[in-house]
């Protein structure tokens, strides 16, 4: 879809830039999408402001660019909140000695607050049992 937006952007209407804007701005605060897919939101919502700038007027791409900006400002924000937690757990383990000196993925991954990979967190055959 990404590649579709990509190639038509400068046919594409000012609602529907809008629109696209907006949808690429709530799926980069989802959590169960990795951090790859983000970047690719992000890159896709700036490869369109050339377009934004031809087609909206100027207050209205003014509005649609700062809510880009304001979008990826937030995400850096919600990662700087997962990474304080993080390096809080993680001193606080070493301090009593549970766990090693370095933190693997699967610590990590269960440190984020919500949709952490279920692939690092849990066990297959629990997963497939119920458990």
């Amino acid at each position: 879809m990404t590649d579709l937006v990509h190639h038509v952007r400068n046919d594409l209407t000012a609602p529907q830039l809008e629109r696209i804007v907006h949808v690429y701005s709530s799926m980069m605060h989802d959590p169960a999408l990795g951090f790859n897919l983000h970047t690719l939101f992000a890159k896709m919502m700036f490869g369109l402001t050339d377009a934004i700038l031809a087609k909206e007027t100027s207050q209205g791409a003014a509005r649609l660019i700062e809510t880009m900006f304001e979008t990826c400002l937030e995400k850096l924000e919600g990662l700087c909140i997962v990474y304080s937690e993080a390096s809080v757990t993680l001193e606080r383990s070493k301090s009593v000695g549970t766990l090693g000196a370095t933190a693997d993925a699967g610590f990590i991954e269960k440190a984020r607050p919500i949709g952490g990979a279920v692939s690092l967190t849990e066990k297959p055959e629990d997963v497939l049992q119920g458990m």
